[in-house]
């Protein structure tokens, strides 16, 4: 009556016999009851046991390969390793063999190893070594063998960027895209490499240059000007040293495997260079969206340029430098604050432990821990006591983990905006990316309201002046550079990852190409813009300085070893030891 009320509810069941063998005697025929649901093609992948034998010896799964184990009946020599086992006849008038199955009544239903053990249906393709030989899992296409390691997982985990292998071997193989590099081809590094190059020594040249004409600006304006491109440059250098530095890093020191991509995301190498990228950005945006504002405001207010910076000025230019940086260091290095790894740690790496394989998140561990020690705390673990409570379940062995960071969760070493829309750091990261695009936000509406500015003198004051004309066109040109740059690069930056984080797409993907090479090329123009047809003067005074300054070391060099040359001497005249 169970099964027919069952039936009114979601369709008519079927009975499914496994392999029809002449009737033995004193022997239950073995059958099972399958859901309306199996009747056509379904997904076996997460089907184990007696019913995953039953859809895949009737054909019904979608990915079909075909029976995981021979169907013949028992004879008398069948099972013979098995202890409770009794002969018995067919209805052929043939000898055959029943056994009794944990503890239940005699029965057929079940699978002869080759070792020639008998385990029942339900043990078979059920992602465990119930024979002792694998009989019962190696034909089987729901499973998939840990290659050194030896033991089975399911199909599904296979390639899923997640490692249930104890050799790794899940995804450390041939048909898994498991980018252990941040270049995944050499054009990205290539790119890198140029870019890195270009934007160092034009943002050396830009510092060289300011700092030496700086003493001879006329007006307090032109002084403010010099001191936020100056600060600009800074950034954009360590950006341009951020992009160089990553790309001989990923080259040449990131000597990760797919089995050992854990240790550069843990280095510390890998975690000052988000900083470092980070900082460099933050920089060069902030003081570029005061740069623009200052401008914008000057040229609203039409004062008087003042010939030279009062005491007041100078307080505000410093206060303004210094909350720059301020603001931008919190922002790169409260990711790293101790009190607060429990927000911006995100799993944790335990090597060479069979109870903890791959990279394991706070849920993870948790789940253990309350297995282990029957209770938990209400309010949650903090990573260290995650630490302390698995070090204390091993005896005689203290057991280390490798926190995985901010820096290091998405294996690129740069600030993680791409997170997934339910980790809590995407609070964090989106409020930052979020003031990024007001600081762009700033930058159009002041340089688009100081190029109006700009038109309007022109055409009031300089539509006889060619020389005012040809500069205000000029000032016109780098300002709608600058706009279109950066509008460009951080909207379309923000608009990827609402698509990320509104799940439409995956788009984590581009996190290298945008925070590596789109969004750093400012670092290029910006600098390039400001020298423009002064670059080839400036790259040359720049070298000169150089090689002045690396002649002045050697130089001292020299003399310094004279002169130990000459103590020595005077130490020991006979030059005796």
């Amino acid at each position: 009556s169970g099964l027919g009320s069952l039936e009114r509810f979601i369709g008519t069941c079927v009975k499914s016999v496994l392999m029809k063998e002449p009737r033995v005697y004193g022997v239950t025929d073995s059958s099972i009851i399958l859901s309306p649901k199996y009747a056509s093609r379904v997904n076996c992948y997460n089907v184990y046991g007696e019913l995953y034998l039953h859809l895949a010896c009737k054909k019904l799964c979608s990915h079909y390969i075909g029976c995981p184990i021979n169907l013949k009946p028992l004879n008398q020599t069948s099972c013979n390793l098995n202890e409770f086992r009794l002969l018995t006849i067919t209805g052929n008038k043939e000898l055959s063999v029943a056994l009794k199955i944990r503890g239940r009544s005699f029965g057929q239903s079940v699978f002869e190893c080759d070792n020639g053990w008998c385990i029942p249906y339900e043990e078979v393709c059920d992602l465990n070594d119930d024979c002792g030989d694998s009989s019962d899992e190696n034909n089987c296409f729901n499973n998939f063998k840990c290659l050194d390691s030896g033991e089975y997982i399911a199909k599904g985990k296979k390639c899923d960027r997640v490692f249930d292998c104890l050799d790794y071997s899940d995804e450390c193989n041939t048909d898994c895209d498991n980018q252990v590099k941040i270049f995944s081809n050499r054009t990205m590094f290539n790119l890198a490499c140029v870019f890195g190059i270009i934007s160092t020594l034009c943002n050396l040249c830009v510092i060289y240059r300011g700092m030496n004409r700086y003493s001879s600006l006329k007006t307090a304006t032109a002084m403010i000007n010099e001191l936020f491109i100056l600060v600009v440059s800074s950034g954009d250098l360590m950006q341009g040293v951020f992009i160089s530095f990553v790309a001989v890093s990923d080259k040449y020191l990131n000597k990760s495997t797919c089995k050992t991509q854990f240790e550069w995301v843990t280095s510390n190498l890998c975690t000052g260079l988000g900083v470092i990228s980070t900082l460099g950005s933050l920089v060069s945006l902030y003081s570029m969206t005061v740069l623009s504002a200052y401008r914008a405001h000057g040229a609203q207010s039409m004062k008087i340029p003042q010939d030279k910076l009062t005491n007041k000025n100078k307080v505000v230019v410093v206060v303004c430098i210094g909350a720059i940086y301020f603001v931008a260091a919190v922002v790169s290095f409260i990711p790293l604050a101790p009190y607060l790894e429990s927000y911006f740690v995100n799993s944790i790496k335990y090597d060479n432990n069979p109870l903890f394989v791959g990279i394991l998140d706070k849920e993870h561990l948790t789940l253990v821990i309350e297995a282990y020690y029957g209770r938990m705390s209400k309010n949650g673990l903090s990573w260290n006591s995650i630490g302390n409570l698995v070090n204390d379940m091993f005896i005689n062995v203290e057991v280390f983990g490798e926190k995985i960071g901010f820096y290091g969760s998405n294996g690129f070493c740069l600030f993680n905006y791409f997170i997934e829309s339910e980790n809590p750091q995407i609070w964090f990261s989106g409020t930052v990316l979020t003031s990024n695009v007001v600081c762009v936000t700033i930058i159009t509406i002041s340089s688009a309201s100081l190029v109006i500015l700009t038109v309007n003198s022109s055409n009031v004051a300089g539509q006889n002046n060619e020389v005012l004309l040809a500069r205000n066109k000029k000032i016109q040109r780098k300002l709608s550079t600058i706009i279109i740059t950066d509008v460009i690069s951080w909207v379309s930056f923000f608009l990827v990852w609402l698509v990320h984080i509104l799940d439409l797409s995956n788009t984590s993907g581009w996190h290298s190409l945008f925070s590596v090479i789109i969004l750093p090329a400012n670092s290029i123009i910006n600098p390039l813009l400001i020298l423009e047809e002064d670059i080839l003067g400036a790259f040359s005074d720049l070298t000169l300085h150089l090689v002045t300054f690396t002649r002045k070391l050697l130089r001292m060099n020299k003399r310094t070893v004279n002169e130990l040359q000459m103590n020595d001497m005077s130490t020991n005249p006979s030059g005796q030891e």
